[in-house]
C-alpha cells in the first residue's frame, strides 16, 4: 500500500465514522458537471459533506448560505470568474475564514501566484481526485482546529 493509499484510508476511516453533521463540507465550484460530479463523487466516498455550484454566483449564494470548511474552485466560470469569487468572499465578514483551494486548467505564467497572493491553495487539471481530497482534508481539518 503506498504512501497515498494509507494517507486516503486514513481520511475515510476520520471523516466517515462521523455524523453527517460533523462531517467538514466542500463546496464544489466547476461548470464543467462531469469534473463537479466526479469530485462530489470522490468527496463524498472520503466522508465528506459536499454541496455544488456550477458558477460564481451560486458559489457566492452557497458560501454564504452554508459557511462550508473549504470550497474547491474552478477558475474559469461563467456569470463570475473565480478570481472574483475568491475577491467577495474574502470581502465579506460572514465568508472570509473559508479556505480555498483553486483546482483549474489555467496555467498561465502568473496564475499559481495571483492564487496564492489571494490567499488560496492552487492545484492544476488535470488533477488527481486523491491528492485534491487530502489538500481539503487538511484545511478542513485546520479550519475546525
Amino acid at each position: 500500500m503506498s504512501a497515498l493509499e494509507r494517507a486516503l484510508e486514513s481520511l475515510a476511516r476520520q471523516f466517515g465514522a462521523l455524523t453527517p453533521d460533523r462531517r467538514p463540507t466542500v463546496l464544489v465550484v466547476d461548470d464543467f458537471a462531469d469534473g463537479r460530479d466526479v469530485m462530489r463523487e470522490y468527496l463524498c466516498f472520503c466522508g465528506f459533506s459536499v454541496i455544488t455550484a456550477k458558477h460564481g454566483e451560486e458559489a457566492l449564494e452557497k458560501a454564504s448560505a452554508a459557511l462550508p470548511d473549504v470550497v474547491l474552485l474552478d477558475l474559469v466560470l461563467p456569470v463570475m470568474d473565480g478570481f472574483d469569487v475568491i475577491a467577495r468572499l474574502r470581502q465579506s465578514e460572514r465568508t472570509k475564514h473559508i479556505k480555498i483551494v483553486v483546482f483549474t486548467a489555467s496555467v498561465l505564467n502568473g496564475v499559481r501566484a495571483h492564487v496564492t497572493n489571494a490567499g488560496a491553495t492552487f492545484i492544476p487539471k488535470p488533477c488527481d481526485p486523491r491528492i485534491v481530497a487530502l489538500q481539503v482534508a487538511s484545511l478542513a481539518t485546520a479550519q475546525r482546529g
